[in-house]
């Protein structure tokens, strides 16, 4: 279904693009709702991404949105470790994103996967004014909003990387963590990754003295995934040691 040209009027964006902040979230500002993208979606300063691989990308996806695979954040000489400024800056100039531009991510995972992880390179990089998605694909879909299968041609922007280290942590900074008094190590990863059933880095198992706590159980429902109430999520944080007043490195 290609979109159907309905016209949106441009609008001032601000600070406030989401309809999260009565829901009690730390920092709402960082999600979007599907209401407010579709009357938002033609706005100039606005950018969709779409963060799923290519192929599945050009199945469909939301009008207006480009295509930025997750996996185009990692250095390809060096898969583990993330793109360099110069190959990021690139990556986002070629998308049309410039310090300006508000950048409204999404995958086909719903929430915290593919669109966050570009979502967390834009961050690194400097930019943030970057949201994601409540719900993603799955509940555009859902909704049965407008769809396309064309490519949007967009003007390259000038895009300069300022690297934020305070959000990144290197092998030093985990091992530092460990057992440490008011320092704690999430791992949001899968039940099998955590036992070391299921092996899908270097090294089965996990790091020491972490707490496991799955990063789908921070949503409501995985058909339709949108974020639980906040105090839900506090609560469970909580039982698992996950506190404000802890240094937290996830992996």
């Amino acid at each position: 279904m290609p979109y159907n040209g309905r016209h949106v009027a441009p609008c001032q964006v601000t600070s406030k693009v989401s309809n999260m902040s009565s829901y009690g979230y730390a920092h709402p500002e960082l999600i979007v709702e599907t209401n407010w993208l579709a009357a938002h979606a033609q706005d100039p300063h606005v950018r969709i991404i779409d963060a799923e691989p290519s192929a599945a990308y050009q199945r469909a996806h939301i009008p207006g949105a480009v295509n930025v695979p997750w996996e185009s954040t990692k250095d390809p000489g060096n898969p583990w470790h993330v793109a360099t400024p110069k190959q990021f800056a690139e990556m986002m100039a070629r998308a049309g994103v410039g310090k300006d531009t508000l950048v409204i991510l999404y995958d086909g995972e719903g929430l915290m996967r593919h669109g966050v992880r570009v979502w967390w390179t834009l961050t690194y990089y400097g930019h943030t004014r970057a949201k994601v998605l409540n719900g993603g694909w799955q509940k555009w879909m859902a909704e049965g909003r407008p769809i396309s299968l064309d490519t949007p041609q967009v003007t390259r922007a000038t895009f300069t990387p300022r690297r934020d280290a305070s959000i990144f942590a290197d092998a030093r900074a985990v091992a530092d963590a460990i057992d440490k008094q008011g320092s704690l190590i999430w791992d949001v990863r899968s039940d099998g990754e955590w036992d070391g059933s299921t092996v899908r880095a270097l090294h089965g198992g996990r790091i020491p003295s972490a707490t496991h706590l799955e990063w789908l159980t921070t949503l409501r429902d995985t058909r339709v995934p949108t974020m639980k109430p906040a105090a839900e999520i506090r609560r469970m944080l909580q039982e698992h040691g996950v506190t404000p007043d802890k240094k937290i490195v996830t992996y």
